[in-house]
């Protein structure tokens, strides 16, 4: 709720078969495709709560840089 964010849930990732196993089953549950990291990125939501949480110090996606022109 810090970062506006109380609809999402995050999931911290594990092997590549159980990561596949994990998104397969959640796209079952909500009954359609999730989006990647950088999908909600370029979303304007994404790059509001991006920007927030590299405010706090923490980046949210570690193997992504964040310059002004994502803003």
């Amino acid at each position: 709720e810090e970062w506006d964010m109380s609809t999402w849930v995050r999931v911290c990732p594990g092997l590549p078969e159980e990561n596949e196993y994990f998104i397969s089953v959640l796209e079952d549950v909500l009954g359609g495709p999730v989006a990647s990291a950088e999908d909600y990125l370029s979303s304007p939501e994404g790059k509001k709560v991006a920007w927030s949480a590299l405010d706090f110090g923490i980046n949210p996606y570690p193997r992504r840089i964040f310059n002004s022109s994502d803003k």
